[in-house]
């Protein structure tokens, strides 16, 4: 009997996390990673790109920090002012622009292709282009006006503190349940 218990409370704990990870394959949701880096491009500022997004039950991007560690100039830039999501259906992208809060004309395009891989890891789009798609950065660099900068990178779901608790007191349950057997 507690064996049985015991089998379907670790099938319980297996369909969750299946659940929350299909749940996240086709748009993003919740609270991701940004990792990315400069694609070298000629002309093109290098640096890197590091942050924390999240995104309601919508996908809407409701909270952005993001910073581009521009390695040519010596500068940081910031975008912290979400705009408004899109979609595209042909190539398969959601994205949308995240502002730099001192200088609105300074963005931060994040443009993912999806479906995500089955880890929940959205990549950047890179379609070669600063628009309508690929992930472009547009600072001002000094220069005599704005620069487009083109990233590619990723960005990785943060594992949710539910998951925690129901793995944890799995374990829990596990380890008591082989202990009083044990004695």
């Amino acid at each position: 009997m507690r064996q049985k218990l015991l089998g379907l409370f670790v099938g319980l704990i297996c369909l969750a996390c299946s659940n929350s990870a299909a749940a996240r394959t086709m748009y993003p949701v919740g609270a991701y990673t940004l990792t990315a880096e400069t694609q070298n491009n000629p002309g093109e500022d290098v640096g890197t790109v590091s942050g924390r997004l999240f995104f309601d039950a919508s996908s809407n991007l409701t909270f952005a920090d993001i910073a581009f560690n521009d390695l040519t100039i010596g500068k940081i830039f910031t975008f912290t002012n979400p705009g408004p999501k899109f979609i595209m259906t042909s190539p398969e992208i959601v994205g949308a622009t995240v502002f730099n809060a001192v200088d609105p004309n300074q963005y931060f395009q994040l443009t993912l292709g999806f479906p995500s891989d089955p880890s929940g890891i959205f990549a950047l789009s890179r379609c070669g282009v600063p628009m309508p798609c690929g992930t472009t950065i547009r600072i001002d660099n000094g220069g005599p006006s704005l620069t487009f900068v083109r990233v590619s990178g990723e960005i990785t779901p943060v594992p949710e503190p539910e998951t925690f608790v129901l793995l944890g007191t799995g374990a829990l349950a596990i380890f008591g349940s082989r202990r009083r057997f044990l004695m």
